[in-house]
C-alpha cells in the first residue's frame, strides 16, 4: 500500500512567495543590517596590499643550472649574517630579519614561520625565474627589499666567481697542457673564463627588476556590500519563513 504525502506536508511555493513578499519590509531590514555590518568591516579590517619583485636568471657558471642558482640564492637572502653586514651600512633601512625570516624561535626551539606571517616571502615562480611577494604599500619598505635583494645578488656573483676561478685551478693543476686536452675539457675551461669576464665587466647572476606598484588584495568594499545582500536576503527569508511557521504550530496546537 503506497502511502502518499498529504496536502499539509507539500511546500507550496506560491504560498512561500506571498509570505516572503508580505515580510519584504522585514528582509530589507535585515539587508540594511547585514549592509551596514559590511561596511563597518571594511573601515576596521586590516588593508592588505602586495608588490612583487621578479628574478630572472641573468649570467651564471656553465656548472650550475638555474634551478641552483635561484636556491642559492633563496639561502643568501634568508642568511641573517648577510642582512646584518646590510643593514649596518643602510641604518636607516625600515626592515628588521625578523620581519620576513623563514625560521622563528617557540618555547627556545627553532620552528619554520608560516608565509602569511612574513612581511615579504620568496617563491620559485619558473624552472628560470622567481618572485618576492611583499605585503606591504610602503613605499620605503619596497625599495629596502630591492636594495637588499641587489646586495645579495651581489654575494651570490662574488661566491660564484670565486668557484669559477677554482674550477680553473682544478683545470690548470689536472691538466698541465691544456692544448693537448681533449675538445669537451676546452670547451668548459673557454665557458668558465667566459663567465668570469662577463662578471668582471658588470654581468650579474640575476637580473632584479623594480619592485611593482602595490595591489589591494583584500576584498573590495563592492564586493563586500554584494555579499552582505546575498546573506541579508537569506537570513531575512530563513527568519520570516521560521516565524511563520512556529505562529502556525503555535495556533494549530490552542
Amino acid at each position: 500500500m503506497t502511502i502518499r504525502p498529504s496536502q499539509t506536508d507539500e511546500i507550496d511555493l506560491f504560498d512561500v512567495i506571498e509570505q516572503l513578499w508580505r515580510a519584504k519590509l522585514v528582509i530589507v531590514l535585515f539587508c540594511v543590517v547585514a549592509m551596514l555590518m559590511a561596511v563597518i568591516y571594511a573601515v576596521v579590517s586590516e588593508k592588505k596590499f602586495e608588490s612583487h619583485v621578479n628574478f630572472k636568471i641573468d649570467t651564471i657558471p656553465p656548472f650550475y643550472t638555474a634551478d641552483k642558482t635561484l636556491i642559492d640564492f633563496e639561502k643568501l637572502f634568508y642568511e641573517r649574517k648577510f642582512f646584518d653586514d646590510w643593514k649596518q651600512n643602510h641604518s636607516d633601512a625600515s626592515i628588521e630579519f625578523d620581519q620576513f625570516s623563514a625560521e622563528q624561535i617557540v618555547d627556545g626551539v627553532t620552528v619554520a614561520k608560516k608565509v602569511a606571517n612574513r612581511l615579504a616571502a620568496l617563491s620559485i615562480s619558473s624552472s628560470n625565474s622567481s618572485v618576492l611577494v611583499i605585503k606591504s604599500n610602503n613605499l620605503a619598505v619596497l625599495n629596502d627589499f630591492f636594495e637588499y635583494s641587489q646586495h645579495v645578488n651581489q654575494l651570490l656573483k662574488a661566491d660564484y666567481v670565486s668557484r669559477a676561478r677554482s674550477e680553473l685551478e682544478i683545470y690548470e693543476a689536472r691538466f698541465n697542457d691544456l692544448k693537448a686536452s681533449n675538445e669537451s675539457i676546452i670547451r668548459n675551461v673557454l665557458s668558465i673564463d667566459r663567465y668570469i669576464v662577463a662578471a668582471e665587466r658588470g654581468a650579474n647572476v640575476l637580473k632584479i627588476s623594480r619592485p611593482t606598484l602595490p595591489s589591494r588584495k583584500s576584498i573590495q568594499l563592492p564586493v563586500i556590500l554584494i555579499i552582505s545582500i546575498v546573506m541579508g536576503i537569506g537570513v531575512g527569508s530563513l527568519y520570516v519563513l521560521a516565524s511563520n511557521a512556529w505562529r502556525k504550530h503555535m495556533e494549530a496546537a490552542q
